[in-house]
């Protein structure tokens, strides 16, 4: 039976079958024009998808449904070393989290939003790891054909409605010198030469992933 769900920003149609993986997909109001157009949408995908598996079909299976978030999370950090380092800690941090425990196949819109509400994080760092989660969500679906519902665009759609995700705020002034000496004068742990960073960061404007892949045979 499916159950076709209210939620802040549409509907969310979500079926439930022994033998067959949990069916989810998010319908937004602002997507079909109205609540009651939404409705319509999910009532209808459900039927369709309810249909297929009453005649035997597979609805819904690309591949494997038995991998967890934290194995398809290392698995995309296996194969892709290059990562930057900020994302690899996103990747890392999801991982370890109680996401990380939950299978692909069964991730639901509110394992996200609880992860990324319980971090409390600012707009912009949100969007951030949800932007991680998703480059493994669309690898695992793309390219390792591993089972994964279709609740990724519905999910980003709550998040920003929430205040969750969103972008930076604009930056409206630069460091004084005076705060520059004070970051450059703090006793970083093991004598890391943070000064030395920050003055060649300042010169070169360049970002901290782009520094700290630098090697003697850049120049």
């Amino acid at each position: 039976m499916a159950s076709i769900l209210k939620t802040a920003t549409g509907f969310r149609a979500q079926i439930r079958r022994t033998g067959q993986p949990t069916l989810t997909k998010t319908f937004a109001a602002k997507t079909y024009g109205t609540m009651d157009a939404a409705k319509k949408q999910a009532t209808d995908w459900a039927t369709v998808q309810e249909a297929g598996i009453l005649t035997g079909k597979k609805v819904g299976i690309l591949g494997r449904s038995d991998v967890t978030v934290s194995h398809a999370m290392l698995r995309f950090v296996d194969e892709n070393p290059n990562t930057d380092k900020s994302t690899l800690c996103a990747m890392k941090a999801i991982a370890r989290a109680r996401i990380g425990k939950i299978y692909l196949s069964k991730l639901e819109e509110s394992d996200i939003v609880d992860y990324i509400r319980s971090k409390k994080f600012s707009a912009a760092s949100g969007a951030f790891h949800f932007s991680a989660l998703g480059s493994v969500v669309k690898r695992a679906k793309i390219v390792w054909k591993y089972h994964v519902p279709e609740i990724m665009k519905g999910t980003q759609v709550r998040l920003v409605y929430e205040g969750l995700i969103g972008k930076s705020k604009k930056r409206d002034r630069r460091p004084t010198e005076h705060e520059l000496q004070l970051l450059m004068d703090y006793k970083y742990p093991n004598n890391f030469p943070m000064a030395d960073v920050i003055r060649f960061a300042i010169a070169t404007a360049m970002r901290v992933a782009e520094i700290t892949r630098i090697e003697r045979t850049t120049f």
